[in-house]
């Protein structure tokens, strides 16, 4: 019974945060002709109004900036969207141009990991490849530790990748997005429930820590084992 509630707690911590930003999302999805504008008409205004270089486009399967494009890219119903939810997230996107625009320090360092653990991934994805061919050539057992090794190094370092991102994404929310939101450009009474959409987008962060945490207790559980 204990381990089934424990299965559920996890299950909670993991999906709970992703559960939350659909709800929240669909709560914001409804179209309002009382808005300004959509979600891409608003980036598009808070690039010429800080003067950021950005481009912004739609049509993407995510919505995130590119710092190396110097791109803001959305999903059609957030960049096409008059909703609540397009303004909030095309802010909070917006809000990561300026923070590279202005040197926002913890955001250079997020982009700097984003490298290293491209590269750790390549490595280790390229290790457990040759190392799984490895494992059957006579006296070569060892190879398979080197690659649980290999494994929680990287595991390790997505986690720090994670909470280092989530300092990154409350500053654009709430010292960038929401503050620029109350600017005018949501009424007053949309500004909590823009809130709780940002809010909930953060957690999800933190859920992927506890996931890749589980992970690594996975691989550091079978070394020990070897």
């Amino acid at each position: 019974m204990l381990w089934i509630l424990l299965i559920l707690f996890l299950l909670g911590l993991l999906l709970g945060p992703q559960w939350m930003v659909n709800r929240q999302m669909r709560l914001g999805d409804q179209e309002r002709s009382d808005l300004k504008g959509t979600g891409g008409e608003l980036a598009k205004h808070l690039a010429e109004r800080f003067a950021l270089e950005v481009e912004i486009e739609g049509g993407a399967s995510g919505d995130h900036y590119d710092p190396i494009a110097k791109v803001v890219r959305l999903q059609d119903k957030h960049f096409n969207g008059r909703t609540l939810s397009a303004l909030t997230i095309a802010a909070h996107e917006m809000g990561h141009v300026i923070q590279d625009q202005q040197g926002y320090r913890p955001f250079q360092q997020r982009q700097l990991w984003a490298k290293a653990i491209m590269v750790l991934q390549r490595t280790s994805a390229i290790l457990l490849a040759g190392g799984s061919l490895l494992l059957w050539v006579p006296g070569m057992a060892f190879v398979w530790r080197l690659l649980i090794i290999s494994a929680l190094v990287t595991g390790v370092a997505n986690i720090l990748f994670r909470f280092l991102t989530l300092p990154v994404e409350w500053h654009a929310s709430y010292r960038l997005a929401l503050p620029i939101l109350a600017d005018g450009y949501l009424p007053e009474d949309d500004l909590p429930q823009a809130e709780r959409l940002l809010r909930a987008a953060a957690l999800t962060y933190l859920a992927a820590a506890l996931a890749n945490l589980l992970n690594v207790g996975f691989w550091l559980r079978l070394l020990l084992r070897r």
